[in-house]
Protein backbone atom coordinates (compact mmCIF):
# COMPACT_ATOMS: atom_id res chain seq x y z
CA UNK A 1 0.00 0.00 0.00
CA UNK A 2 1.47 3.52 -0.73
CA UNK A 3 2.58 5.68 1.46
CA UNK A 4 0.41 9.48 0.93
CA UNK A 5 2.24 12.74 1.76
CA UNK A 6 -0.10 15.82 2.25
CA UNK A 7 1.73 19.10 1.62
CA UNK A 8 -1.01 21.60 1.93
CA UNK A 9 0.13 25.10 0.50
CA UNK A 10 1.52 27.43 2.70
CA UNK A 11 1.03 30.63 0.94
CA UNK A 12 -0.41 33.02 3.66
CA UNK A 13 0.16 35.87 1.67
CA UNK A 14 -2.19 34.61 -1.07
CA UNK A 15 -5.74 36.27 0.27
CA UNK A 16 -9.04 35.09 -0.99
CA UNK A 17 -11.57 37.71 -1.74
CA UNK A 18 -13.91 35.91 0.60
CA UNK A 19 -11.22 36.11 3.45
CA UNK A 20 -8.00 33.80 5.30
CA UNK A 21 -5.69 32.58 2.80
CA UNK A 22 -4.97 29.86 0.25
CA UNK A 23 -2.67 28.40 3.80
CA UNK A 24 -6.09 28.56 6.10
CA UNK A 25 -7.99 26.87 3.32
CA UNK A 26 -5.65 24.46 1.52
CA UNK A 27 -5.28 23.23 5.61
CA UNK A 28 -8.78 22.80 6.37
CA UNK A 29 -8.85 20.12 3.30
CA UNK A 30 -5.88 18.38 4.32
CA UNK A 31 -7.23 18.25 7.95
CA UNK A 32 -10.93 17.01 6.22
CA UNK A 33 -8.52 14.07 4.52
CA UNK A 34 -7.00 13.12 7.04
CA UNK A 35 -10.28 11.25 9.04
CA UNK A 36 -10.88 9.51 5.67
CA UNK A 37 -7.53 8.16 4.54
CA UNK A 38 -7.14 6.53 8.31
CA UNK A 39 -10.62 5.02 8.10
CA UNK A 40 -9.63 3.23 5.04
CA UNK A 41 -6.44 2.51 6.41
CA UNK A 42 -4.53 4.30 4.13
CA UNK A 43 -1.13 5.37 5.47
CA UNK A 44 -0.12 9.00 5.45
CA UNK A 45 2.43 11.95 6.24
CA UNK A 46 1.65 15.39 6.46
CA UNK A 47 3.56 18.92 6.63
CA UNK A 48 1.83 21.41 9.09
CA UNK A 49 1.97 25.06 8.88
CA UNK A 50 4.78 25.12 11.29
CA UNK A 51 7.07 22.76 9.82
CA UNK A 52 8.00 25.08 7.39
CA UNK A 53 8.61 29.02 8.67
Amino acid sequence: MPIIYLSPSTQEWNHYVNGGTEEYYMNLIADAMEPYLRSSGIRWTRKYPLDTQ
